[in-house]
């Protein structure tokens, strides 16, 4: 099982008995990406896929907002574009989610009608 040592964080290889490969859990790591240059991040891809883990088990999920397509439409690399129509939809997400946030933390905001 996980615990604590002294000796500070401990290789999941060491453990005995060993894990099994089967039971091993899968590892996902989230890039925020904003205006950072894509080499630079694609710097970082590559160092999260050579971790010494089996690479069917990690996923590398690259999160972007959507505003800063030209800083990356400006370089050759795979692009990806997921739940486009789901976004139109949607609107103004950090709006609606500031306006949400607001409300639960400071209440519903009455106005008088004049």
């Amino acid at each position: 099982m996980w615990r604590p040592t002294r000796g500070g964080a401990r290789c999941m290889y060491d453990f005995k008995p060993p894990i099994l490969k089967e039971q091993r859990p899968t590892v996902g790591i989230f890039l925020y990406h904003y205006v950072e240059p894509v080499a630079g991040l694609m710097q970082t891809v590559k160092i999260c896929l050579s971790l010494q883990y089996a690479p069917e088990l990690v996923h590398v999920f690259v999160l972007n907002d959507g505003n800063t397509g030209s800083a990356w439409d400006a370089n050759d690399h795979l692009k990806v574009t997921m739940n486009s129509n789901v976004i139109e939809i949607c609107g103004d997400l950090r709006g609606n989610l500031a306006r949400l946030t607001h409300e639960r933390v400071v209440g519903l905001i009455k106005t008088t009608k004049a």
